[in-house]
C-alpha cells in the first residue's frame, strides 16, 4: 500500500539447480515476475549466486527502481548500491530486509523460486536441451567454429505503412532466452518514405554509434553503463540479401565486425531460410535451429508491429482532438489523462468533461459539440 518502485530478489536451491526469483513492483503493486535458472548453481556461494545476478540483470536494464531487496546479505552490498546509483543518476538503495512487510515479501519471493524448481525441474531441464541443441544446430549451420559464442543474440525489424511512422525494432536473445529488459525501440528519423534498407542503417547506426561511446566512456572513467555497450553475437536481421548488405555497410563504416544473418521469409511470410555470406543456409534441415529462429523472427517482428501501432494511434488521436477549438496541448493531455482514451472522451457529457483539471465550461462544450456533430454525422452518412 504505497506508491513505490521496489524490486524483491530471493533465491532457491534444489540440489545442483537454482532458481533466482525477481518480483517487480511498481507504483505499490505487484506487476510481474521473472525467474533465471541456474543448472549447475549447488556449488555456488549464495553471495556469489546474488552479485552474478545483480551485475548481469541491472547492467543492461533500462529502467532501475529506487529500492531493491535481497534475501541474503554479501560484503559489498553499499558497493552494488553505488554502482547502480551511478549508473542511474539517482539514489538507489540496496538492503536486506529482516522483519515487518518487506521480509515477508522476500519470504514470499523465496517460496515461489522453490515452488518454481519443484514444478518445472523437467520443464527446466528440457528448456535448457532445447537452447544447447538450437545454440549448436546455428552454430553448425552458418559454420562457425566451437570456440565463438553465441550468447547474445539481437534481432533488427523495421515497420511502415507506405513509408508513414517507419519505425524499427531491436530485440535481444540471451542463452536462448528473451531479454526484454535489453529491448529497444527506434523511430526513424532521416528516412523520408519506403526505404527498408535505409531505415535498417539507421537504426544500426544509432545503436552501436551509443554502444561504442558508453564503451569509451568506460575506459576513460570506470563506470561501465552497460546499456547499449554490450554488443551481440550474432545480428539477426528481418530480410534477406539487400538488409543484410545494408547493415554491413554500417558496421564497417564504425570498423565493427560481428556476424549478420537475414531471415528470410517464404510467400506466406513465414520463417523460410536463413542469408548469411551470400548464400541460403538450409535452415529448415535443422529442426531446433529452425524453430529458434521462427522464434526470433516472430517476437521481433511483433514488437515493431505493436510499436508502429501504438505511435500511430498516438499520433491520429492528437490530431484529432487539436481539430477542437479552445483545445491547446495542456487540455489535450489533460483531457486524455483523465479519461484514458479517446472513446471515453467522445462518450463524455459537458459536465464531466468541465471536471477535468484546465478546462472551463466553453471549452467542455467545445469538445461535446465536436464528437456529438462528428456522431450526427456518421449517422446521417449510414442512413
Amino acid at each position: 500500500n504505497n506508491d513505490k518502485n521496489q524490486d524483491y530478489v530471493a533465491y532457491a536451491q534444489l540440489e545442483s539447480r537454482v532458481c533466482v526469483m525477481l518480483f517487480q513492483v511498481r507504483a505499490g503493486k505487484i506487476v510481474g515476475r521473472e525467474s533465471y535458472n541456474i543448472s549447475e548453481g549447488g556449488s555456488e556461494a549464495a553471495e556469489d549466486i546474488l552479485k552474478a545476478f545483480m551485475l548481469q540483470y541491472y547492467s543492461g536494464s533500462a529502467e532501475v527502481p529506487k529500492e531493491i531487496y535481497l534475501s541474503e546479505s554479501f560484503e559489498d552490498v553499499p558497493l552494488y548500491a553505488e554502482w547502480l546509483t551511478r549508473l542511474m543518476g539517482y539514489k538507489v538503495q540496496v538492503t536486506v530486509p529482516v522483519r515487518g512487510e518487506k521480509r515477508r515479501m522476500i519470504e514470499l519471493v523465496e517460496r515461489n523460486a522453490k515452488e518454481y524448481i519443484l514444478k518445472f525441474q523437467e520443464k527446466i531441464e528440457q528448456d535448457n536441451r532445447y537452447r544447447s541443441e538450437s545454440e549448436q544446430e546455428l552454430r553448425d549451420l552458418l559454420g562457425m567454429p566451437e570456440n565463438l559464442s553465441l550468447r547474445r543474440i539481437e534481432a533488427y525489424d523495421i515497420s511502415n505503412i507506405g513509408g508513414v511512422y517507419t519505425v524499427g525494432s531491436m530485440v535481444v536473445f540471451e542463452d536462448g532466452k528473451k531479454k526484454r529488459s535489453d529491448y529497444r525501440r527506434y523511430r526513424v528519423k532521416s528516412i523520408i518514405g519506403q526505404n527498408d534498407y535505409g531505415a535498417m542503417q539507421e537504426v544500426l547506426f544509432r545503436r552501436f554509434r551509443r554502444g561504442l561511446e558508453e564503451q569509451k566512456i568506460a575506459l576513460e572513467t570506470g563506470v561501465e553503463t552497460m546499456k547499449f555497450s554490450n554488443f551481440p553475437d550474432l545480428i539477426l536481421i528481418d530480410g534477406g540479401k539487400g538488409h543484410v548488405n545494408a547493415v554491413l555497410e554500417v558496421l564497417g563504416a564504425l570498423n565493427l565486425y560481428i556476424p549478420v544473418a537475414g531471415m528470410v521469409k517464404d510467400d506466406f511470410h513465414r520463417t523460410d531460410d536463413l542469408y548469411y555470406e551470400e548464400t541460403l543456409c538450409g535452415l529448415k534441415e535443422k529442426r531446433q535451429a529452425f524453430r529458434f529462429v521462427s522464434e526470433i523472427q516472430e517476437e521481433v517482428h511483433r514488437f515493431a508491429i505493436e510499436y508502429h501501432r501504438s505511435l500511430r494511434s498516438k499520433e491520429m488521436t492528437q490530431s484529432l482532438l487539436d481539430e477542437i477549438e479552445g483545445i491547446g496541448p495542456k487540455r489535450r493531455a489533460a483531457l486524455l489523462k483523465h479519461f484514458k482514451s479517446i472513446e471515453a472522451i467522445k462518450e463524455a457529457d459537458v459536465e464531466a468533461l468541465s471536471q477535468v483539471k484546465g478546462m472551463s465550461k466553453s471549452a467542455a462544450e467545445s469538445v461535446y459539440q465536436f464528437f456529438y456533430k462528428k456522431s450526427e454525422n456518421s449517422d446521417s452518412v449510414i442512413s
